[in-house]
């Protein structure tokens, strides 16, 4: 769990093979590894955070409504694969996405973010699940948006 990590916890995998250390590391290991060969992230970040879960069953894009998430990830895609859970369908079309977005989501499941570092692609998915809380709480007040950054981003 996230707030248990130590540096121990974190597994070095090869690339390319699978080994025996795939045992102790992420059931998702097949998808870090194609993220890794097939983009030019050098950190893998996998995690299930509730509020972006959740907006991935109501929603095919997770668009950031507040400043900071518009400027820093403006729109969050949503990966709908037929098994959600496993890492054969998501180690084909995780990297595809990665390779323009900081973050993918897959639905009902959860992120992966891609990035320079772990610090990095960690950063990414809190980001991701700060703006999908933020979208969430502003959809329950049920009322409209006084200013929709979303629409502004491409111009800063």
């Amino acid at each position: 769990m996230l707030g248990d990590l130590r540096p121990w916890d974190i597994v070095e995998m090869p690339i390319k093979e699978i080994d025996s250390k795939i045992l102790i590391a992420s059931t998702e290991s097949l998808v870090h590894q194609a993220v890794y060969r097939e983009t030019d992230h050098l950190a893998v970040v996998h995690c299930h955070p509730v509020y972006t879960i959740a907006l991935s069953l109501i929603e095919d894009e997770i668009t950031a409504i507040d400043a900071e998430g518009a400027f820093n990830l403006k729109k969050i895609p949503i990966l709908d694969l037929k098994l959600p859970i496993g890492p054969r369908e998501a180690a084909i079309h995780v990297p595809k996405v990665l390779t323009n977005y900081k973050v993918v989501v897959i639905r009902s499941h959860g992120i992966v973010a891609g990035a320079e570092t772990l610090e990095e692609a960690l950063n990414w998915a809190t980001v991701c699940e700060e703006v999908s809380t933020i979208r969430y709480l502003t959809m329950l007040t049920g009322k409209p948006l006084l200013r929709d950054v979303s629409k502004e981003f491409h111009d800063w």
